[in-house]
């Protein structure tokens, strides 16, 4: 058997949850019996970067980039997809013959080159892993009005002044052609009900959408952190320490975490906040960044920390977010949109550290309140710096949600036994 693992992006060069998700469900089914062949296609970073005429490249045998789609709108494709002798790509699959083509996403691939596949490799069985909202949503996918305000589902009228009242006929074009592409799809994965229930909502039938975590790291790439050594660490521990993993966007809430934050450490001086994404040189550099206000409020809060209550620990590569939860406490998020699964959940919860996060979206699904971690309403000024203080002040509490993290983490071999039982069905 073999599936072909399709990306809106490679993780060497986009670190994004959905890329990072495809790519270590890709490099599973290598390593498992009778998959081995499977193979994996994403698209290029930056055209930029081909050399005049290329539009397919090899990062190894079994993994290739192509050609950015130019088009984030209505999602074409931006390379050859005939199968003369000119359709570079065809003539590299054409011998894979894959049983399963699982996309992880249409953006910067196209849906032209999806369609193509589908006559291509007519008996492959097509699924395709709902990340975020594209499909329902024109504006950046997040479900989310050009105002910030939630959107509950697309109507003309919303859609046109979030992308503008010209866009009225590609606005309708492109529902056109996401919704028969989605007609051919045989199976949706999602990694949250709550997501599911959107796309439910919007006219999938319940019965093509099964639900599937993101697969989680390997239980012996996971800290082994015993549950006894949990309660040493915890009677050890000078300063409680909060961490955020993430980019400086608005959307991701980080000023949010720093204005509770602020407020927090008012009261309680032993916080730290470690903020794991960021450098200086991000926060504070000269650089070209698209929300200059956005940017000038967080540096505000910055510095009304104290120093000792603050790190800037940089940039990560995916393969070491484990070593850096070993020495965090609590992971803390604030994202302003219906978040589906956010990666870093799981993966804190694998390391034993509970998590903190606003009460809607994938977000509420995947914590249990006060069991493994705390769910604070952002409509209440003070909720998020209130949970910063429980913690705190709490910390018989807070070493049983750690406990509990831990004991409620995936399994690795059962969410990859899910996705292959699905690609026999």
């Amino acid at each position: 058997m073999t599936a072909l693992v399709i990306a809106h992006g490679h993780p060497r060069f986009n670190k994004g949850g959905a890329e990072i998700a495809a790519y270590r469900l890709y490099q599973a089914l290598r390593e498992t019996e009778g998959w081995e062949q499977s193979c994996f296609l994403a698209a290029c970073p930056d055209n930029a970067i081909l050399k005049p005429g290329c539009e397919v490249f090899g990062i190894s045998d079994s993994e290739w980039m192509i050609r950015r789609s130019s088009d984030p709108f209505l999602h074409d494709t931006n390379i050859n997809i005939t199968t003369t002798a000119h359709g570079f790509l065809y003539s590299i699959l054409k011998d894979l013959n894959p049983n399963v083509i699982h996309v992880h996403h249409y953006v910067h691939i196209g849906l032209d080159l999806l369609h193509a596949l589908m006559r291509w490799f007519p008996k492959a069985k097509i699924l395709l892993t709902l990340h975020e909202y594209w499909g329902l949503c024109p504006y950046e996918g997040r479900l989310l009005k050009r105002s910030g305000r939630f959107c509950n589902g697309p109507e003309p009228d919303d859609c046109a002044t979030c992308v503008g009242e010209e866009m009225r006929l590609p606005l309708a074009v492109r529902r056109l052609r996401v919704e028969h592409f989605f007609a051919m799809i045989d199976q949706f994965i999602s990694p949250s009900y709550f997501l599911k229930q959107r796309y439910v909502d919007w006219g999938i039938p319940d019965d093509r959408i099964t639900v599937i975590e993101n697969l989680p790291l390997r239980d012996h790439d996971v800290n082994s952190l015993s549950l006894p050594s949990i309660d040493m660490e915890m009677k050890e521990k000078e300063a409680l320490v909060f961490a955020y993993f993430g980019q400086i966007n608005r959307w991701k809430g980080i000023d949010i975490i720093l204005e509770a934050f602020c407020l927090a450490v008012q009261q309680c001086p032993n916080l730290c906040l470690e903020l794991h994404g960021l450098s200086r040189d991000i926060f504070f550099g000269e650089q070209d960044f698209y929300d200059q206000d956005f940017l000038l409020r967080c540096r505000r809060l910055f510095n009304r920390l104290p120093s000792s209550s603050i790190r800037l620990m940089g940039a990560y590569e995916p393969g070491e977010l484990k070593s850096r939860l070993q020495v965090v406490d609590v992971v803390v998020m604030a994202s302003r949109w219906y978040e589906n699964s956010p990666m870093v959940i799981q993966e804190a919860f694998s390391n034993g550290v509970p998590v903190i996060a606003p009460n809607y979206g994938g977000m509420a699904e995947k914590i249990k309140h006060r069991t493994t971690g705390l769910l604070f309403n952002p409509l209440c000024e003070d909720d998020l710096s209130n949970s910063f203080l429980l913690m705190a002040q709490h910390p018989d509490l807070l070493l049983d949600m750690k406990r509990n993290s831990k004991e409620n983490s995936l399994a690795y071999d059962e969410v990859l036994q899910s996705h292959i039982a699905l690609y026999g069905e």
